[in-house]
């Protein structure tokens, strides 16, 4: 497989006051990434097989007033984002598939995130940097090709 992948964060991520830009508000990291991903399945017409993949592309992480962000009635907001911060990611990780039905497939995995280049206010390429763990719903239609094929030699 060859695609595009974009991930971010939706939790309240608090900045310690050591790292905040504006210690008297309350303030909040921001992280997403974006890129490219490449992705290879072994023994796909198994009922359980295992999946290899590899994410590379742009990491992104700010400083926001989570309380701010959402007052949309504020004109006041000229850049919510502080401390922006640009970086290189690289993204191995592994998966066990499971084909729960021909159109649909479960992947519980795991992949290590190193980051390249982050400077942000305490967010290093050590802090960035750790194990993921992910969970996969994919849809589709899975081994078509590979079960006319079977159907052919079987003719």
């Amino acid at each position: 497989m060859l695609g595009l992948a974009f991930a971010g964060t939706t939790n309240n991520l608090r900045v310690p006051s050591a790292y905040s830009i504006d210690p008297i508000n309350t303030m909040t990291y921001q992280y997403s990434q974006g890129g490219l991903k490449l992705e290879r399945v072994f023994g796909s017409n198994r009922s359980i097989h295992f999946v290899i993949n590899m994410f590379s592309g742009v990491g992104f992480t700010a400083q926001y007033d989570r309380n701010q962000w959402y007052d949309y009635n504020s004109n006041t907001q000229t850049n919510p984002l502080h401390d922006e911060n640009w970086f290189y990611v690289l993204e191995p990780g592994a998966q066990l598939e499971m084909n729960l039905f021909r159109w649909m497939r479960l992947s519980p995995g795991v992949s290590y995130r190193q980051t390249y280049g982050s400077n942000g206010l305490g967010l290093s390429d050590t802090g960035l940097s750790d194990w993921t763990y992910n969970i996969t719903l994919k849809f589709g239609g899975f081994g078509k090709r590979q079960r006319e094929q079977n159907q052919d030699s079987s003719n």
